[in-house]
């Protein structure tokens, strides 16, 4: 859709002047195609439309990604993509950006386990953690998201990937203590701090961490729990040969997924786990994973509000 075309310089053209000015990152030579005012990044050979100006927004995460093999490039229907290590999916905004850099690049849920292995992803978001763990060739995925606007997007990225696909089953609902209804605020532009902890519930987390200005819509959204013991012994059934690596991103929740799984005993059948705690801090899940008898790391962050969680253990729990 978007093929080569003359290009001038940035003169005349204080939309892209006032972006780029913005651009804290480095980049290489830029111009505006004529005619229909995209700019030309010649770094990434990527015609840019205004409606996605979010990308310069996430200009050392692009350039991060492209260090590490990524590809951008827009689809028939307009659509920016990164096609990377196997993975193809649509880049909506700096969020996006940002879940591909830490996934692709910073190797947050990198890991290696002797044979097949299922993984529990819960907080699928749009996708972007459950294809990269199913690009890994021996890995089943069971992925959780409740937000029906989200798990429509993650949708759109499954069938971006008809090759990992099957891998992949996906649920339209989120994980709990108990099954149940909840109403939540919903950000499109923060999609991935939407919860029952969610971020972008709090108007001062939304200007001072986010930088979102103070007229962004923020919505009611319905999230559906289900209960994460009934879920976790149903997928044991299924797949009883399987060991299980956990992979919890939901915005608060799993503080109740992981004290419901330890005091049911169904913590200890899992392999290993990853997880992000929120504003809750670490300290209880620490000790619930640890009294299951899990080795916990727990790397050191620079705020209060979230942080990052491993825990394994020395052999898988199968059968």
């Amino acid at each position: 859709m978007f093929g080569r075309t003359a290009r001038t310089d940035l003169r005349g053209d204080p939309f892209w002047m006032e972006k780029l000015g913005a651009v804290g990152a480095s980049m290489g030579r830029v111009s505006v195609a004529r005619g229909d005012e995209r700019l030309f990044l010649e770094e990434f050979d990527l015609y840019l439309p205004r409606a996605q100006a979010y990308f310069l927004d996430g200009m050392s995460e692009a350039q991060a990604l492209r260090a590490h093999g990524a590809r951008f490039r827009h689809d028939a229907a307009g659509r920016l993509l990164c096609v990377i290590a196997g993975v193809t999916v649509i880049v909506r905004d700096l969020e996006e950006m940002q879940i591909l850099q830490e996934t692709f690049v910073d190797g947050t849920y990198d890991f290696a386990v002797r044979g097949p292995a299922l993984v529990w992803d819960i907080g699928m978001n749009v996708g972007i953690t459950s294809l990269y763990f199913a690009a890994r060739g021996n890995v089943r995925v069971v992925g959780y998201e409740p937000i029906g606007l989200t798990y429509e997007m993650a949708r759109e990225n499954l069938d971006l990937n008809p090759a990992l696909r099957g891998a992949i089953t996906a649920v339209h609902s989120g994980i709990g203590g108990s099954d149940r209804t909840e109403m939540v605020d919903y950000c499109a532009q923060r999609k991935g701090s939407v919860g029952l902890l969610g971020a972008v519930s709090d108007p001062v987390l939304r200007r001072l961490v986010f930088g979102l200005p103070v007229d962004t819509v923020i919505k009611k959204e319905s999230l559906r729990l289900e209960n994460a013991v009934s879920v976790f012994r149903a997928l044991r059934t299924a797949h009883p040969d399987l060991p299980v690596i956990g992979k919890l991103d939901c915005e608060g929740a799993e503080y109740e997924i992981i004290e419901a799984l330890y005091r049911s005993g169904e913590l200890n059948s899992f392999h290993a786990l990853m997880l992000e705690w929120h504003r809750n801090g670490p300290d209880r899940l620490r000790e619930w994973l640890t009294e299951a008898g899990f080795t916990v790391f727990t790397p050191s962050c620079r705020t209060n509000l979230w942080g990052k969680m491993y825990a394994v253990r020395g052999e898988a729990h199968v059968g």
